[in-house]
């Protein structure tokens, strides 16, 4: 172990090290830290861009963070642009630890609570 007195002594190499372990644990709990499952698809809204995330109903009234069911308009023929349809009457509030799809933690534990998700 000649390796470890030089990564305790090099700032640089620590952080690195620190940060290889950080992508290590995303990526075998990759199941839990996201909240949907890498093979779902949504087809109404396969060309959305990320979902905003909002504070305040449309009463400016602060009801916590939430998103809103959004999909893809109709096709102005002329542009070829799809305005985004956002119904502002079902807020989904964002929730940490909440059920979703099943996963397989390590490949081998099963489970269906996520890190973060909405409840709608």
């Amino acid at each position: 172990m000649q390796w470890w007195p030089k990564l305790k002594q090099n700032s640089l190499a620590r952080f690195g090290a620190t940060v290889l372990i950080i992508f290590y644990i995303l990526a075998v709990g990759a199941g839990f830290f996201a909240p949907y499952a890498p093979d779902s698809a949504q087809e109404m809204g396969s060309l959305l861009p990320p979902t905003q995330i909002f504070w305040f109903d449309n009463n400016d009234r602060f009801i916590g963070p939430h998103v809103y069911p959004t999909t893809q308009g109709p096709t102005i023929l002329e542009t070829g642009e799809r305005a985004l349809e956002i119904d502002r009457t079902q807020p989904s509030p964002l929730r940490l630890f909440v059920k979703g799809e099943t996963y397989k933690l390590f490949g081998l534990i099963p489970g269906n609570i996520h890190l973060f998700g909405t409840l709608g």
